[in-house]
Parts: structure tokens; C-alpha cells; sequence
């Protein structure tokens, strides 16, 4: 259950791009994480593409004169280990690359969240119920 924010200048991606990026991340996202791949656990993995004027991004205190990508992936504290966060970052890498012009700079932040801080339509929703979704959940 992956809620994914992607920070990027304006223009990387075009629309084609985003939807087949955003669907390999999430696919492989759920298989890294280990949650099975169906659509309740789906709909419980959010991303969303922040995009900024060139005029709003900078590096080193300067404006920006090369692309380049934030990604800030929000996971359950424990769902992953070491291993599988080398994974996860090396894998959204290469993805995200895919989809860009060139080979812009990607930076991952991984927040792990206490199970107890994830709320979803008013309620807690815990890992052990997106591993163990009710028979017949329907897709949020």
C-alpha cells in the first residue's frame, strides 16, 4: 500500500508516460512489499506527480538547470527490510529513468508510518488486512 509522491520540473513526463510509469511502479511496488495483487490492494496505492515550473526548482541553491526527480514513498513501519528497500529504490530508479528524456537524477525517500497513522476512508487500515483482505473487498 504504497502512497507515492513524485516531484518533478514540468514537462518530463507526457500523459502516456505517466500512466505506464505509474503502473509499473505500483505493480512492483505490491510485489516488493509482498501484498497480493488485486484490486482492493490496488486501490490502496496512490501516486501522484507533483510538477513545478523550472522557475520553482533549484539545486544547490541555485536555479535548476538539469531534470531532476524526487520520489517520497510512504510505506507501513516493517513492511520492509534492508534488503527490500535496496530493491524498491533501485527498481523505481530504473523505471522512472525509462520514462525520461535522458538520464535524470532520481532521488528516493522511503517514510515508514506507524500502521496506527494510516486512515483510509475514516477508518485504520492495518497491513495485516491488506495482506488478508475480506473475501470480497471491494476496491477502495
Amino acid at each position: 500500500m504504497p502512497l507515492t509522491y513524485i516531484h518533478c520540473p514540468s514537462g518530463i513526463f507526457d500523459n502516456e508516460a505517466k500512466n505506464a510509469m505509474v503502473a509499473e511502479l505500483t505493480t512492483i511496488a505490491l510485489k516488493i512489499e509482498g501484498l497480493p495483487d488485486n484490486d482492493f490492494v490496488r486501490s490502496t496505492a496512490w501516486t501522484y506527480i507533483h510538477e513545478y515550473d523550472q522557475t520553482n526548482c533549484f539545486k544547490g541553491g541555485k536555479p535548476l538547470n538539469a531534470n531532476g526527480i524526487t520520489v517520497e514513498i510512504n510505506v507501513f513501519k516493517g513492511g520492509l527490510d534492508f534488503q527490500r528497500k535496496g530493491i524498491l529504490i533501485s527498481g523505481f530508479t530504473e523505471i522512472i529513468q525509462r520514462f525520461t528524456p535522458t538520464s535524470t537524477p532520481v532521488y528516493i525517500l522511503i517514510r515508514e508510518n506507524e500502521t496506527e497513522d494510516w486512515g483510509v476512508l475514516g477508518n485504520r487500515i492495518t497491513l495485516d488486512e491488506l495482506f488478508n483482505p475480506a473475501e470480497g473487498a471491494k476496491p477502495i
